[in-house]
Formats: C-alpha cells, structure tokens, sequence
C-alpha cells in the first residue's frame, strides 16, 4: 500500500519545498516540489491533492491502495474512486482498480485567481500561448507560466548534458514571458525519481501533479495537448498508449474546488497548430522542438517533423531564427525521404503529426514523392552499398595516410603552427584511432576521447553529456555524423578553438 502523511514548507536560502512524505510497502521517502521563496504562498499544505494525482499510474500498475493522513477534495475523492480508477482499470488488465482511503474536505482551496500554462517552447504550448495570452474574455487570459521537467522539457537531453541544456532552455523561456510582461514560475520535483514509467504515459498527470501543489495560485490552467486532437480521444487499452488519448477523461475528473483543468488546443490538430503558428512572431522567434539539443539541430525526429510541415505551409523563411533552412533546402529530398519512410512503414508519427504534411507534400511535388516510393527498396540498397563505399574509402585513406611521412608532416605543422599541445578528440572511430595512433609524430597530445563506453581504454573517455571539459588547447570532431550539430552543442560549453578531423587531414571538404 501507500501511505501519505502530513505535508510541511522548508525554506534553505531562495529556495522553498513543499515536503511530502510517503511510505510504499513500508519504505519511507519525501516527495518535495521546489520553487523560489516567494512562490512558497502558494503551496497547498491542507490536503493530498496533488499528491495523490502524482502518483495515481504507480498505484493503479502496482495494485496498491492509497491511504491519506491528509484529506482530499470531496470532488476529486469521489471522481478518482468512482469514475476515473474504475474507468481505466475497466479496459485495461495492467490497471487496478486501487481505492483510495482518506477523508474529504470540502472546502475548497482559496486561490488568487491566476490563468496558467507550460512554456515548453514547443508547437503546443505555443500554441496555447497564442490563443489564450491576448483573450478577450478575461478569465480565460494567461496570467503566469509554468516552467518545469515534463513534457517537451522533460525527459530528454540525457545525451547532452540535461542540466546544462534545461538552463539555456529556461533563459529561452524566460525571454518570451520578459517579451509579453507576464510571470514565469519555475518549479521542479524529485517525483519522476519515483515513477519509473515513460513520460509519455503520465505526463499529464505529473503536470497535474504540479499544477495542484501550486492550488493557492491558480483558478484555470491549460495544458497543452500533445499533438492530438479529441478524435483521438481512447480508454482501450490506455497504459500501452500515449496519456494524450485519454486526457480528456482525465481532466474531466482531475476536478477540485476552485482550480479547473483544461486543454489547450485540443481541438486542433498539430497541423491546425502549425497554421497558428506560421505566421506568429513569438514562435518564429522562439519555437523549439529539439530532442537533443537546447537549439533546434534540424535532424532529430521532431525537427525534421516541424520542418517539413513549415514547407508544406510554405512558410520556412518566417523560422530561419530558429532552424537552418538553408540546410533543409539543400537536404530536402533526404526529408522527404524520412517522410515516405514513415508512410511506408505505418508510422504512428505520421498518423497524428504529419498526415496532413504529407498529403501536402505529395500534391505539390508527384514526380519526387513518385520516385522516392516507386525505388524504395532499391534506395535502400543504394544507401547501403553506398555506406559500405564510404567505410571502405575511410579505411583506404587513413592506411595511405598512415604510410605518407608528408602527410603527417603538413599535419603536425598545423598542430604547431596553432600552438595546440593537448587536444581532445570528439567521437570514436577510424579518424580516432589514426590520430591517437600518430599523437607522438604529430607532437600532441590526446588527453581524452568523448565517446559514451563501460570498455578500459588507454586514453580517458569523457561522456558525451559532458559539459565542464578539462583544460585543452583544442578539440577535434572525428564524428562522422551530424558534426554541424556536435559543432554547436560544443560552441556551447567551450571557449577553445574546434575543428573537424577531416579538414585537418585534408580528406574531404566540410559538410
């Protein structure tokens, strides 16, 4: 079982958490939700709301009842035990039908009134932003946003340094709400150290989760959907499905008092949510859509998702602040390429994002999309031999630079003429074992390679989040892919000069 005990406010320095304590089959911990001192007044201390709400799929996939020292809302007591647990556990196997035990209260929270929203900076929340910071109706206008780790913030960024990346995310946001005059609040929990489930399945109860320990500040909130509209709306099965499907159903019960949840654009698609934002000044300037990176690097899946959808809006030059078009004009046929695959593969990306982008796409260029999906196999051969052509002329190369003392000689004079001792190298492969190889020849020396790895390795590896690197005089990238995008992420985090292996050893040009 879990059980949830009273909740307190700490204050250390400008920091202020809301302690919750609870106990799962025994084991003790605290759950705290953490915001700047003065935001502290907002937090709900007299109920187990938000709590409650949190951690609603652990229970229901763990079986177990959640007991509260602390009451709940009489409304939402009766919508979680009545309708929303016994709904989702009616279609779904992996779901108990859990109770929850504590007693109601019925009065309900006193709030200032305030209309919020997430600032993920992504084509939803932006959306969001553009329907509702400027309503006419005034308690439907924003008032406050939300910055915190769900949804398009959440979960990503592992790869590169997730702390750092969520930093230069958040100045992003801030900017925008400094932009329109309105309060940012930022807030954070260790709650998903305890829901080990993908973030996909219970972010919107996470941001429900935080929307209610903030219960004193706000009256209405959107969330903004991801991506789907209420056609999509599901309940069988559910846990197997994005939450999105059966948001609907959720907010529609996630209900107490004084606070309403809501969603925002759910009655468009991302396509609809595309259009708004085509011409929007505000998402031309800070649309980010990155999986990776805290800037948008134009080849990860939502990337390539937004950017081909700006295309068939005829709209790319409006986000040339925010994307490399150029590069995506040069490179198109290769987004058309990934577009056909996941037509051609029944991709449930394409199904809910990119339909109507495709369709699009297709109408106003036939012939390409025709040649594209007529050669789709053969492509795929070509792609592979020419691959294997592209390692096996890497291979010839390094062996006839490895026997060429001029080679190495013009090389080593660029190492000395820029006065680079200790270099690091970026990526493991061929390029790298040549150079470690050659180090004492080329007069320098490799102090690490970035490459994520558990092997003992005679150089130290640093990991590819790395974002505080040791003292060097240079880094090479030997990548050979996406090295424009390694070339920004390193921009980033170091000051020292960066180059990529293959213009040092003159073997090709740069991409």
């Amino acid at each position: 079982m879990i059980k949830i005990t009273n909740f307190s406010i700490t204050t250390e320095n400008a920091a202020a958490r809301l302690i919750q304590p609870l106990e799962i089959n025994g084991e003790k911990m605290e759950i705290y939700a953490e915001v700047a001192s003065e935001n502290a007044k907002y937090f709900v201390t007299d109920r187990a709301d938000a709590l409650v709400i949190g951690i609603l799929p652990l229970a229901q996939r763990q079986n177990y009842d959640i007991y509260s020292d602390l009451p709940i809302s009489g409304e939402l007591l009766y919508s979680l035990n009545n309708i929303l647990i016994p709904m989702l556990a009616k279609y779904d196997s992996t779901l108990s039908n859990i109770k929850i035990h504590a007693n109601p209260i019925n009065t309900p929270v006193e709030t200032c009134g305030a209309v919020g929203t997430g600032i993920s900076l992504g084509a939803d929340a932006l959306t969001t932003i553009a329907q509702y910071h400027k309503h006419p109706v005034e308690k439907m206008r924003l008032t406050h946003f939300l910055s915190f780790d769900s949804g398009a913030f959440g979960g990503y960024f592992q790869e590169s340094g997730w702390d750092f990346q969520a930093n230069l995310i958040y100045q992003q946001q801030q900017a925008l709400a400094d932009e329109i005059n309105l309060p940012l609040i930022k807030i954070n929990s260790n709650l998903t150290k305890l829901i080990k489930l993908r973030t996909d399945v219970w972010a919107e109860y996470y941001s429900a989760y935080y929307v209610f320990s903030l219960g004193k500040l706000f009256s209405r909130y959107y969330y903004s959907s991801a991506g789907f509209d209420y056609s999509q709306f599901m309940i069988v099965p559910n846990s197997n499905f994005f939450a999105p499907n059966h948001y609907a159903l959720l907010f529609n019960q996630v209900v107490s008092g004084n606070l309403t949840l809501l969603s925002g654009g759910g009655e468009l698609t991302r396509y609809q949510k595309m259009q708004i934002l085509s011409e929007n000044p505000l998402a031309q300037k800070y649309l980010h859509s990155c999986l990776t990176q805290a800037f948008n690097c134009g080849v990860c899946q939502k990337c390539k998702r937004n950017l081909l959808t700006l295309d068939a809006l005829n709209c790319l030059d409006n986000f040339s602040a925010v994307y490399d078009i150029e590069y995506y004009k040069a490179n198109r046929e290769e987004y058309f390429y990934y577009l056909c695959s996941l037509k051609k593969d029944n991709i449930l990306a394409l199904e809910h994002y990119l339909s109507e982008t495709y369709n699009t796409l297709k109408a106003r260029n036939p012939k390409t999309f025709a040649k594209i999906e007529e050669q789709f196999t053969a492509a795929k051969i070509l792609e592979l031999r020419k691959a294997n052509k592209n390692i096996q002329n890497r291979l010839n190369f390094m062996f006839k630079f490895a026997k060429n003392p001029k080679s190495i000689e013009n090389t080593a004079d660029f190492f000395e003429q820029k006065g680079y001792k200790n270099v690091i190298l970026y990526g493991q492969n061929g390029i790298t074992d040549l150079l470690a190889t050659l180090q004492s020849q080329l007069n320098i020396n490799i102090t690490h390679v970035v490459e994520n790895t558990t092997r003992t390795t005679k150089i130290p590896r640093l990991p590819i989040k790395t974002v505080d690197y040791p003292p060097t005089d240079a880094v090479i990238i030997c990548a050979l892919n996406d090295k424009e995008v390694i070339y920004k992420k390193l921009q980033q985090r170091l000051t020292v000069p960066i180059h990529f292996a293959n213009e040092i050893l003159n073997h090709v040009k740069k991409d």
